[in-house]
């Protein structure tokens, strides 16, 4: 099993923009894929790339806006409110799964299972396990 955690607010796989050289990525999803790679290739460190049928475990977490009331707060850390909003949990995964090619597996089509959930958290970070299904 490979395990890692990005100490990062999630971000969603944006659509490729066109811009006057073409279409591009946005910064912010090149950004943030960049940091899951890394800690990736640190998880990976000795490892093989997995193969065959795998299983991916994709847990965002974000922080409680600072203008929240505590009792709002508290019942968002305590799982009482489930974060519904944007970013949407397919696109967090998509910009995961992708910045975890060739370094995890050879291509993130090797996923058969996959599990993704967001929530409120203490801080920002995506958890990330990959095993074999």
């Amino acid at each position: 099993m490979i395990t890692f955690t990005v100490n990062s607010r999630p971000v969603a796989k944006a659509r490729a923009r066109n811009g006057k050289h073409g279409y591009y990525t946005p910064s912010k999803t090149t950004n943030f894929e960049g940091l899951v790679a890394k800690e990736a290739i640190q998880a990976m460190k000795g490892k093989e790339l997995l193969e065959g049928g795998l299983k991916a475990i994709i847990w965002a977490q974000f922080k409680p806006a600072k203008s929240w009331t505590k009792r709002r707060t508290e019942a968002a850390l305590n799982g009482e409110i489930a974060h519904t909003s944007k970013p949407d949990v397919d696109n967090i995964g998509k910009a995961v799964l992708d910045a975890m090619n060739s370094i995890v597996y050879s291509d993130d089509s090797s996923i058969d299972r996959l599990e993704i959930r967001k929530s409120y958290g203490l801080e920002d970070a995506v958890s990330v396990f990959v095993e074999a299904a």
